[in-house]
């Protein structure tokens, strides 16, 4: 990490730097902003260091980041989450890692991405559902034995509508709404897959955010109570 530490004249600080580079980490000191070179502004808090809550995040004369600002926190163009759901509740590292990018993207404005990954989601959660109800005794509902590759997102769909009654048993109904959110969710992703279309509006997003909210917690509630059970059996 690199250091920096130059201090308004008005603090009057009672030390000086002595070193070109941080004796902690090895950074480079840093004095100025590296776009328009003007003195960065530190408010002195006693030695030996300033204090670290005193540290600006922008130049107050060009409003560049520093670099010890979190890049998704200088890019970010929007609040919130795609999926408002707590990735701490779901178990192993996959799940939570992807959750994450979804959100990441969001909020940096990449939504064509958000819309793809969110696909990525739902397809994925589908596959270990049906796997977990089913076993590999029923291979042939998620997997393409002829072609060595998990089904279509589409296949896995009709598949899981012509077996909803034994997979409701370890969740919330999947009624037609669930289904058709399911569908606007894959529509949206090969769209923004394959084809060449504007951005969604921040109002669709907004909107398809609720629904993949609603979707993912399904699936999610789905895959766990699915897998709990078969554990205990």
């Amino acid at each position: 990490m690199e250091d920096m530490f130059d201090f308004d004249e008005s603090t009057e600080p009672d030390y000086e730097i002595s070193s070109d580079y941080c004796p902690d980490c090895g950074g480079k000191v840093l004095t100025e902003c590296r776009n328009c070179q003007s003195n960065i502004q530190i408010e002195y808090n006693g030695p030996p260091y300033p204090n670290l809550t005193h540290i600006p995040d922008f130049c107050d004369s060009c409003g560049e980041s520093y670099p010890w600002v979190d890049p998704v926190e200088s890019e970010k163009q929007r609040e919130g989450d795609f999926i408002e759901i707590d990735d701490t509740d779901i178990d192993g590292h996959f799940y939570p890692e992807l959750v994450y990018e979804i959100n990441l993207c969001y909020r940096v404005k990449a939504d064509q991405a958000v819309l793809v990954l969110n696909r990525k989601l739902i397809e994925n959660l589908i596959v270990d559902i049906l796997r977990s109800v089913f076993s590999m005794d029923e291979i042939k509902l998620f997997y393409d034995i002829d072609n060595n590759r998990t089904h279509r997102l589409s296949k896995l769909i009709d598949n899981m509508k012509s077996r909803r009654s034994e997979i409701e048993k370890y969740g919330p109904s999947l009624d037609e709404d669930f289904f058709r959110a399911v569908d606007d969710l894959k529509y949206r992703g090969d769209a923004s897959a394959h084809t060449i279309e504007d951005n969604p509006s921040q109002e669709d997003l907004e909107s398809k955010s609720e629904l993949a909210t609603d979707v993912a917690k399904i699936l999610f509630r789905l895959r766990t109570e699915a897998k709990t059970a078969h554990r205990t059996h």
